[in-house]
């Protein structure tokens, strides 16, 4: 049998770390959705400003646009539209409860708000993990 040792310092580092990293990660969530709102208006299609300058990102919240047209740009309509979105990775994402008509052609879709989501994922990861990382350094670890 393993005896596990832990003294009060220990507890108190692993507190430390658990208080700093309650700070980093909101910073690091702010840091990704700037980024994500940066990437999705760089994306935008531009037939007006209007959808680019309306993408905005919020803390607990996925990116989106106040733009009541926004969602038939990024999913198409009609028959051209699609509930689907392949990242650079390969990776397909679905976005469920979605409804075509299939009696219009319609226009294909021109994705800006899940490629800056999902296109980014491996620097979003870098983000959080920097975040953490960082939190054990502070609170007296080693990463």
């Amino acid at each position: 049998m393993t005896a596990l040792e832990c003294d009060a310092s220990g507890f108190l580092r692993l507190c430390d770390v658990s208080r700093l990293t309650e700070r980093e990660l909101p910073l690091a969530m702010r840091r990704i959705g700037s980024r994500a709102r940066d990437v999705a208006q760089s994306m935008a299609p531009v037939r007006t400003s209007r959808l680019r300058t309306s993408i905005a990102s919020q803390t607990g919240r996925d990116g989106s646009t106040n733009v009541e047209y926004g969602p038939y740009v990024e999913y198409g309509t009609g028959r051209r539209g699609s509930d689907m979105y392949v990242a650079n990775d390969g990776s397909a994402h679905t976005t469920e409860g979605l409804v075509f008509r299939n009696d219009w052609q319609g226009m294909g879709p021109e994705p800006y708000i899940r490629p800056a989501l999902y296109d980014q994922k491996a620097l979003y990861m870098a983000v959080i993990s920097d975040a953490v990382k960082r939190s054990i350094r502070q609170g007296g670890g080693s990463a």
